[in-house]
């Protein structure tokens, strides 16, 4: 038992494959994964608590692209997706719940070297099912976009960091 509960541990075995290139200024990275998962923790919001699910299986590819556009100035763009399902049990076949199948992001840094490093950057996470939902009854929860913003200073030996979120004050359902 985990805290005195009946949760038991999470666990899985996960497989995961994929290259990494660097041609001049640009950089990336990709792989497809599987990860079969036994006891997964999850929210359930039928009963207000945490509990195991049923056997899943979490696969899918991802993909991370860098580009130095100058000795100053960088480009990132990132993408992942996701299909996450029950293997077996009463919910064999669906979705797990507040697992988006696309998320991707976008971002721009600057190296100001003693002016500090300064980063914009844009967070897409695409529609999923709503926690407790696991037959597929609700409607999904949209997807949506946030921009932050994040610097940091080092003056040793200290590093100042800081970093505004969701910049626009976007509402959605984390």
């Amino acid at each position: 038992p985990v805290f005195g509960g009946d949760i038991r541990p999470q666990r899985g075995i996960n497989n995961e494959v994929g290259p990494f290139f660097h041609a001049g200024s640009l950089a990336g990275q990709g792989a497809v994964y599987r990860m079969d998962v036994k006891d997964e923790i999850g929210y359930d919001a039928n009963t207000f608590a945490n509990v195991n699910f049923d056997p899943s299986r979490h696969q899918g590819a991802e993909i991370d692209l860098t580009w130095k556009i100058s000795s100053d100035w960088r480009a990132r763009l990132a993408y992942t997706y996701t299909d996450a399902e029950f293997r077996s049990g009463a919910y064999e076949g669906k979705q797990l719940p507040m697992v988006a199948s696309n998320k991707a992001t976008a971002q721009i840094g600057w190296n100001g070297a003693r002016l500090g490093n300064y980063t914009a950057q844009l967070n897409y996470v695409g529609q999923r099912h709503i926690s407790g939902d696991f037959t597929h009854i609700r409607k999904q929860l949209p997807a949506y976009v946030t921009a932050d913003l994040r610097a940091s200073w080092n003056l040793k030996p200290f590093q100042i960091n800081l970093a505004a979120l969701n910049l626009f004050d976007k509402r959605y359902a984390p």
